[in-house]
């Protein structure tokens, strides 16, 4: 999709909910978590695209602010869009850590692993 001068159009997470700009801390309005499906779906999209972007660049500090803003509305429990967020969520957490080898390990010691099991040995 392009503006009509034929740039780009890009959305930040920003233009709908300033509140959540890095360093403004974690106050989560309740009816934030109570978006509709659909609502959501696309606002979580466009957190993890944030999110990816801040991974890809390095700049840990700004990818911890918006996997904090996406593990508030994901959940491996909850509805599609909210699983796949949670598991893209684990991802981008973990590629975030492989900078720091020895904090990776102590990580995976009580995590639940790549294979779809909670620690209990249920599936998501």
């Amino acid at each position: 999709m392009a503006q009509e001068d034929g740039s780009p159009v890009t959305s930040s997470p920003l233009q709908f909910f300033p509140w959540l700009s890095p360093g403004m801390g974690s106050p989560y309005p309740t009816w934030l978590r109570e978006l509709k499906s659909e609502e959501r779906g696309l606002y979580l999209i466009q957190l993890l695209y944030s999110c990816a972007n801040h991974v890809a660049s390095g700049s840990i500090e700004n990818a911890n602010i918006w996997l904090d803003h996406i593990s508030q509305l994901a959940s491996p429990d909850g509805d599609t869009m909210q699983r796949i967020a949670a598991y893209f969520n684990e991802a981008l957490a973990d590629r975030m850590l492989k900078a720091w080898p020895g904090c990776v390990r102590g990580y995976k010691s009580g995590h639940s692993g790549s294979n779809g099991r909670r620690k209990d040995g249920s599936y998501y």
